[in-house]
């Protein structure tokens, strides 16, 4: 938004709250060897494996890269890797002709941890274009004029449009109090009942220690921001299935970071378990992995899992499971193309047919 508001000619000023996340990491687009990218990169099934998830499939390697000094050390060197070089590229703070405000925008958040917001620098220009054009604030705003913001420091900016991307809040307001704790949608923790409250505090706890015994690198997380969430975490199968409830589910509610390939894939499930075709857990199982997806989400990502949804790095182990539940496999790529080809939203081009045909919909 910034940056083409610059490539449009106008004048743009750009401020970043004090009481939000600040500013964002920007990590580098360039690929390396096959991919163009770093997002292709990034959307391999090699890749994940050095991402905790409470959908990845178990084994030798997880506990590898997980589970040992070698692979923990390892993977504290690629998140510095990984931070060090959205850094570099900015250069806030030696980069020529750049405005005396640009190293405002320097970062304490970490990709790893998102602990803050993250993007991706796609033009080559962008970082010059953005020190050499545009003024950065980190202030809350106070009031606003006719063609002004006034700052909370007292400065005023000359403005004739004020551009937000400030986000939104999921709620359901039509649901009463009673539906909403029954379908597993995040409330007030006072508004369970009291076994409920007992059953799910014992539940998290448990879960929160084999989270840290399977993953033992999320128990020390760098400093950051812990918002207060006075709610309960989402209690739903797959963040999509009410235990109380088979006649309703709730798709877009799991944060993720494509959301075009989960959507696809939400849908499909959401098909199967429908038509009968989703074999559910046993409902103890089904709590148990509720809550350790609620436990690994906050210690995932301190900074904004605490509702127990965030699968922001999972979107291939997540939308894999689902597809898996579903019975469904003509998305995978075969032996090797699984572990290094690309997964998009068109792997899933065969998934209508193939679903027709195991479940004995032809037409």
């Amino acid at each position: 938004m910034v940056y083409e508001s610059v490539k449009k000619g106008k004048r743009v000023s750009w401020i970043i709250r004090q009481d939000g996340d600040g500013p964002a990491l920007f990590l580098t687009a360039p690929g390396r060897g096959r991919y163009e990218n770093s997002t292709e990169a990034g959307a391999t099934r090699w890749s994940p494996y050095f991402s905790p998830s409470s959908f990845m499939p178990q084994g030798w390697l997880v506990a590898l890269i997980h589970r040992t000094s070698f692979g923990i050390n390892y993977l504290r060197d690629r998140i510095r890797r990984t931070d060090q070089s959205g850094h570099d590229a900015a250069a806030y703070r030696t980069r020529h002709e750049a405005l005396s405000r640009f190293r405002d925008l320097e970062t304490t958040t970490s990709a790893f941890w998102y602990t803050g917001p993250l993007a991706l620098a796609q033009h080559d220009d962008f970082w010059d274009t953005i020190a050499q054009n545009v003024q950065v604030y980190c202030n809350n705003i106070s009031s606003m004029k006719a063609h002004s913001i006034v700052l909370d420091n007292g400065t005023e900016i000359e403005a004739d449009v004020l551009l937000c991307g400030t986000g939104w809040i999921s709620q359901y307001p039509f649901f009463s109090e009673e539906q909403t704790c029954s379908l597993g949608l995040p409330h007030r923790p006072e508004d369970n009942r009291r076994a409920d409250s007992q059953l799910w505090n014992a539940l998290l706890e448990a879960a929160e220690q084999q989270v840290l015994a399977d993953f033992p690198i999320l128990e020390h997380p760098p400093p950051h921001k812990t918002p207060e969430v006075p709610t309960t975490s989402l209690r739903m199968y797959n963040c999509i299935a009410p235990l109380n409830d088979p006649s309703i589910v709730f798709l877009g509610r799991a944060h993720v970071s494509n959301s075009f390939r989960t959507s696809e894939a939400q849908a499909i499930w959401a098909t199967a378990y429908f038509d009968g075709n989703v074999r559910m857990p046993p409902t103890e199982q089904a709590q148990w992995d509720i809550a350790y997806m609620n436990a690994l989400s906050k210690k995932r990502y301190p900074s904004r899992g605490a509702a127990g949804d965030h699968l922001f790095f999972e979107l291939i182990w997540y939308t894999d499971r689902l597809l898996e539940e579903a019975g469904l496999r003509s998305h995978r790529k075969g032996w090797w193309a699984d572990w290094v080809e690309p997964c998009l939203a068109s792997d899933f081009k065969d998934a209508k047919k193939e679903y027709l045909e195991k479940h004995c919909f032809r037409r």
